[in-house]
Protein backbone atom coordinates (compact mmCIF):
# COMPACT_ATOMS: atom_id res chain seq x y z
CA UNK A 1 0.00 0.00 0.00
CA UNK A 2 2.84 2.35 0.87
CA UNK A 3 4.59 1.61 -2.43
CA UNK A 4 1.42 2.37 -4.35
CA UNK A 5 1.14 5.83 -2.71
CA UNK A 6 4.82 6.47 -3.46
CA UNK A 7 4.38 5.54 -7.17
CA UNK A 8 1.32 7.82 -7.46
CA UNK A 9 3.20 10.68 -5.79
CA UNK A 10 6.20 10.24 -8.13
CA UNK A 11 3.92 10.19 -11.19
CA UNK A 12 2.22 13.40 -10.05
CA UNK A 13 5.61 15.09 -9.52
CA UNK A 14 6.81 13.85 -12.94
CA UNK A 15 3.73 15.18 -14.73
CA UNK A 16 3.98 18.51 -12.92
CA UNK A 17 7.67 18.71 -13.86
CA UNK A 18 6.85 18.29 -17.56
CA UNK A 19 4.66 21.37 -17.70
CA UNK A 20 5.94 24.64 -19.12
CA UNK A 21 7.39 27.13 -16.68
CA UNK A 22 6.41 30.18 -18.77
CA UNK A 23 3.04 31.20 -20.09
CA UNK A 24 2.67 31.20 -23.88
CA UNK A 25 2.12 34.67 -25.31
CA UNK A 26 0.74 35.72 -28.67
CA UNK A 27 3.17 37.90 -30.53
CA UNK A 28 2.42 41.07 -32.39
CA UNK A 29 3.94 39.57 -35.56
CA UNK A 30 1.13 37.02 -35.87
CA UNK A 31 -1.58 39.66 -35.72
CA UNK A 32 0.30 41.91 -38.21
CA UNK A 33 0.65 38.99 -40.61
CA UNK A 34 -3.05 38.16 -40.25
CA UNK A 35 -4.02 41.75 -41.05
CA UNK A 36 -1.81 41.86 -44.16
CA UNK A 37 -3.09 38.47 -45.31
CA UNK A 38 -6.71 39.56 -44.80
CA UNK A 39 -6.05 42.70 -46.87
CA UNK A 40 -4.71 40.72 -49.84
CA UNK A 41 -7.34 38.01 -49.63
CA UNK A 42 -10.17 40.55 -49.66
CA UNK A 43 -8.84 42.23 -52.83
CA UNK A 44 -7.87 39.03 -54.70
CA UNK A 45 -9.99 38.16 -57.75
CA UNK A 46 -9.03 34.76 -59.21
CA UNK A 47 -10.98 35.38 -62.43
CA UNK A 48 -8.35 37.94 -63.45
CA UNK A 49 -5.74 35.17 -63.65
CA UNK A 50 -7.62 32.26 -65.23
CA UNK A 51 -7.53 31.51 -68.97
CA UNK A 52 -10.52 32.37 -71.09
CA UNK A 53 -13.01 29.54 -71.40
CA UNK A 54 -13.19 27.92 -74.82
CA UNK A 55 -16.34 26.33 -76.18
CA UNK A 56 -16.30 23.88 -79.09
CA UNK A 57 -19.46 23.67 -81.17
CA UNK A 58 -20.79 20.59 -82.99
CA UNK A 59 -19.11 21.77 -86.18
CA UNK A 60 -15.73 21.76 -84.42
CA UNK A 61 -15.52 25.55 -84.37
CA UNK A 62 -13.87 27.00 -81.24
CA UNK A 63 -15.29 30.11 -79.62
CA UNK A 64 -13.47 32.00 -76.87
CA UNK A 65 -15.03 34.45 -74.45
CA UNK A 66 -18.34 34.63 -76.33
CA UNK A 67 -21.65 34.18 -74.53
CA UNK A 68 -22.77 30.57 -74.67
CA UNK A 69 -25.98 29.70 -76.48
CA UNK A 70 -27.52 26.65 -74.76
CA UNK A 71 -28.45 25.12 -78.13
CA UNK A 72 -24.74 24.96 -79.07
CA UNK A 73 -23.64 22.99 -76.00
CA UNK A 74 -22.48 19.47 -76.86
CA UNK A 75 -22.39 16.80 -74.16
CA UNK A 76 -19.20 14.74 -74.22
CA UNK A 77 -19.12 11.35 -72.53
CA UNK A 78 -16.25 10.73 -70.18
CA UNK A 79 -13.93 8.00 -71.44
CA UNK A 80 -14.03 4.85 -69.32
CA UNK A 81 -11.69 1.86 -69.21
CA UNK A 82 -13.34 -1.50 -69.94
CA UNK A 83 -12.18 -5.01 -70.89
CA UNK A 84 -11.66 -5.30 -74.63
CA UNK A 85 -9.05 -6.07 -77.28
CA UNK A 86 -6.07 -4.45 -78.96
CA UNK A 87 -3.93 -5.59 -81.85
CA UNK A 88 -0.26 -6.09 -81.08
CA UNK A 89 1.71 -5.05 -84.14
CA UNK A 90 5.31 -5.21 -82.99
CA UNK A 91 7.56 -6.05 -80.02
CA UNK A 92 11.16 -4.96 -79.33
CA UNK A 93 13.58 -4.31 -76.48
CA UNK A 94 14.40 -0.81 -77.80
CA UNK A 95 12.10 2.07 -76.92
CA UNK A 96 13.44 4.12 -79.84
CA UNK A 97 12.56 1.36 -82.28
CA UNK A 98 9.08 1.02 -80.71
CA UNK A 99 8.44 4.77 -81.03
CA UNK A 100 9.67 4.76 -84.65
CA UNK A 101 7.28 1.91 -85.47
CA UNK A 102 4.47 3.80 -83.72
CA UNK A 103 5.07 6.86 -85.91
CA UNK A 104 5.14 4.63 -89.00
CA UNK A 105 1.89 2.90 -87.99
CA UNK A 106 0.17 6.23 -87.26
CA UNK A 107 0.91 7.33 -90.82
CA UNK A 108 -0.48 4.06 -92.25
CA UNK A 109 -3.60 4.05 -90.04
CA UNK A 110 -4.35 7.71 -89.17
CA UNK A 111 -7.79 6.88 -87.74
CA UNK A 112 -6.49 4.46 -85.06
CA UNK A 113 -4.97 5.05 -81.63
CA UNK A 114 -1.56 3.48 -80.94
CA UNK A 115 0.06 2.67 -77.61
CA UNK A 116 3.59 1.63 -76.62
CA UNK A 117 3.25 -0.74 -73.66
CA UNK A 118 6.29 -1.69 -71.57
CA UNK A 119 6.20 -5.25 -70.27
CA UNK A 120 9.80 -5.80 -69.07
CA UNK A 121 12.02 -6.34 -70.97
CA UNK A 122 9.86 -5.77 -74.08
CA UNK A 123 8.18 -2.69 -75.56
CA UNK A 124 4.99 -3.67 -77.38
CA UNK A 125 3.24 -1.57 -80.02
CA UNK A 126 -0.51 -2.04 -79.71
CA UNK A 127 -3.38 -0.45 -81.58
CA UNK A 128 -7.07 0.16 -81.14
CA UNK A 129 -9.75 0.22 -78.48
CA UNK A 130 -11.87 -2.65 -79.74
CA UNK A 131 -14.78 -3.86 -77.64
CA UNK A 132 -15.15 -7.15 -79.54
CA UNK A 133 -12.62 -9.70 -80.79
CA UNK A 134 -14.28 -9.54 -84.23
CA UNK A 135 -13.41 -5.84 -84.64
CA UNK A 136 -9.84 -6.46 -83.47
CA UNK A 137 -9.38 -9.43 -85.83
CA UNK A 138 -10.65 -7.36 -88.74
CA UNK A 139 -8.06 -4.65 -87.99
CA UNK A 140 -5.39 -7.33 -87.50
CA UNK A 141 -6.01 -8.55 -91.07
CA UNK A 142 -5.76 -4.98 -92.41
CA UNK A 143 -2.47 -4.53 -90.54
CA UNK A 144 -1.10 -7.80 -91.94
CA UNK A 145 -1.96 -6.63 -95.46
CA UNK A 146 0.09 -3.47 -94.86
CA UNK A 147 3.22 -5.24 -93.64
CA UNK A 148 2.58 -6.14 -90.00
CA UNK A 149 2.53 -9.90 -90.62
CA UNK A 150 2.97 -10.69 -86.91
CA UNK A 151 -0.13 -8.68 -85.89
CA UNK A 152 -2.36 -10.55 -83.46
CA UNK A 153 -5.30 -9.80 -81.20
CA UNK A 154 -4.67 -9.54 -77.46
CA UNK A 155 -7.11 -8.98 -74.60
CA UNK A 156 -6.46 -5.67 -72.86
CA UNK A 157 -8.12 -2.86 -70.92
CA UNK A 158 -9.37 -0.39 -73.55
CA UNK A 159 -10.78 3.11 -73.48
CA UNK A 160 -14.48 3.30 -74.31
CA UNK A 161 -16.01 6.56 -75.62
CA UNK A 162 -12.64 7.84 -76.83
CA UNK A 163 -12.92 10.56 -79.43
CA UNK A 164 -11.83 9.44 -82.91
CA UNK A 165 -8.30 10.32 -83.90
CA UNK A 166 -8.01 13.03 -86.53
CA UNK A 167 -5.66 12.62 -89.44
CA UNK A 168 -3.12 15.46 -89.94
CA UNK A 169 -5.23 16.70 -92.89
CA UNK A 170 -8.40 16.83 -90.75
CA UNK A 171 -6.45 18.47 -87.94
CA UNK A 172 -5.30 21.28 -90.28
CA UNK A 173 -8.86 21.85 -91.51
CA UNK A 174 -10.20 22.05 -87.96
CA UNK A 175 -7.58 24.64 -86.95
CA UNK A 176 -8.54 26.96 -89.84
Amino acid sequence: MMIRKLVIALCAVGIAGCSSSKETKKTEETSDFTEVLHKYESTFDPSEYGPDATMVTETGEAKTGAPVDPSEIVAVETPEVVPGFRVQLFATTSIDEANAKKTEAESLFPEEWFYVVYDPPVYKLRSGNFLTRFEADRFSKRAAERGYVDAWTVPDRVIKNLSPRLSPHQNEQQQK
